[in-house]
């Protein structure tokens, strides 16, 4: 906003201004008010001249999750895990490229910059998957990548995008190709991009802080909604296709399954309840594969000094989930060193680790996803 005022003080008007990027044609801009007191200026859903906005412009393909920060890996910023995820919400397929013209295709812009590549669509409903690996050349991440998050196998993973997920907040923007300029425009071949969807989050309030580092995603719950709005998402489990009536991360047929209420995050039955007493709060619970009602099922490290040079670490596995075993050697260390990592197991399984005796004391940290 900009004021305007004689050398006196005394006002004499102001303005209040936006800039937004290329537009299709036929479409129109209008004021939008955030739930957080933003004001931004966006495509509408059809144009009111005269009358009141109709209200942004949503889809038909929309971010639907953003993995911004997985939990750390051996200590460090886990930025292999990120991802985001794309939605085609409406009924029909979609080409996220210009069918007359296949090379210009849609993109990612802002933390990241992804060029998707030619022919690639989503059905009604489709899920894709961006990321920072490539998933066609290193089949072992992408592996362990679906592994992690338990995603269906109809999901494509495309990437890798260059850039990465800043931690404490950043910009996700969705970008589609319009028809290129033709002579006699000044610059004929030059293709506009058109804004889809952006999304500035950020690691707090008013974002959802219990998506930094938990294991879960930033995941909007109302698809149809504006994306810029941090009223539209919450901290929910990477695989957004389960149901989670009540938004605590939390998916119903898990909470069923072990008797607590989908439809209420408060007390025993939210993220933070414990049931059985047993130190590991529900979300710990559902992210380590244990049961909340078993006060001797939950996931624990032992250790033991075998011999005079030995020690023993062992831990019960639970079925789908990777683990981690990590150490330092002083509790003023800053970074945890990644010790050994343990692949997903079918059934419950005992693992074990060992290792020579340390000359001095160690720490120990066993760590999922």
């Amino acid at each position: 906003m900009f004021v305007f005022a004689t050398q006196h003080g005394e006002l004499t008007g102001y303005y209040h201004s936006f800039d937004f990027g290329p537009a299709f044609n036929g479409v129109s801009f209008g004021r939008h008010r955030t739930s957080d007191g933003r004001e931004e200026f966006v495509a509408q859903r059809h144009s009111t001249l005269g009358a009141a906005n109709a209200g942004p412009q949503v889809g038909p393909v929309v971010v639907s999750q953003i993995m911004y920060q997985p939990p750390a890996s051996a200590g460090t910023n886990n930025t292999t895990d990120e991802f985001i995820a794309l939605r085609n919400v409406s009924a029909q397929p979609v080409s996220l490229f210009d069918p007359a013209h296949p090379t210009n295709t849609w993109r990612l812009r802002g933390a990241v910059e992804l060029d998707l590549p030619p022919h690639v669509s989503l059905t009604a409903g489709e899920t894709l998957v961006c990321v920072s690996f490539n998933p066609e050349l290193d089949l072992g991440a992408l592996a362990r990548f679906r592994t992690r998050y338990n995603l269906p196998p109809t999901w494509r993973v495309l990437g890798p995008w260059r850039g990465h997920l800043d931690n404490a907040g950043d910009e996700v923007r969705l970008l589609q190709p319009d028809t290129p300029q033709a002579p006699p425009a000044t610059d004929p071949g030059y293709v506009p991009y058109v804004l889809v969807e952006r999304v500035a989050y950020r690691g707090g309030h008013p974002w959802p802080r219990e998506a930094r580092g938990s294991g879960l995603a930033l995941t909007r719950h109302d698809l149809f909604a504006f994306a810029n709005d941090p009223a539209h998402w919450v901290a929910a489990s990477p695989n957004p296709d389960l149901p989670d009536a009540d938004r605590d991360g939390l998916p119903d047929p898990w909470e069923r399954s072990h008797g607590l209420r989908p439809d209420t995050a408060d007390g025993d039955h939210g993220p933070a309840g414990d049931p059985d007493g047993d130190g590991a709060s529900n979300l710990q619970e559902y992210l380590s594969g244990t049961r909340p009602r078993d006060a001797g099922d939950h996931l624990r490290l032992s250790g033991v000094a075998s011999a005079p040079d030995l020690v023993v670490l062992t831990f019960t596995a639970q079925p789908g989930i990777a683990y981690t075993l990590l150490s330092r050697d002083t509790l003023s260390a800053d970074t945890w060193v990644s010790r050994a990592a343990f692949t997903p197991v079918t059934v419950p399984t005992l693992q074990t680790f060992q290792e020579p005796l340390p000359p001095t004391a160690r720490l120990y940290q066993l760590r999922v996803p």
